[in-house]
């Protein structure tokens, strides 16, 4: 598994939150890897998948 791609990172809905696995290490150090975050977090009440979701992180990451 490549550690610096997005291309196995998954994420599932809980009900509550977007739980996220395998975000590369470079995106965020300090999450090993692992975060979970509330679509009002993100910035996405109306996200509905998964592919959704990690666009949504992905520009939540580049915000300063």
């Amino acid at each position: 598994m490549k550690q610096n791609t997005w291309d196995n990172t998954t994420a599932e809905f809980n009900g509550e939150d977007w739980c996220f696995e395998h975000v590369p290490l470079d995106a965020c150090p300090e999450w090993h890897g692992s975060t979970c975050f509330s679509e009002r977090d993100l910035g996405c009440s109306s996200t509905r998948t998964p592919e959704q979701a990690i666009a949504a992180l992905k520009y939540w990451l580049t915000k300063p």
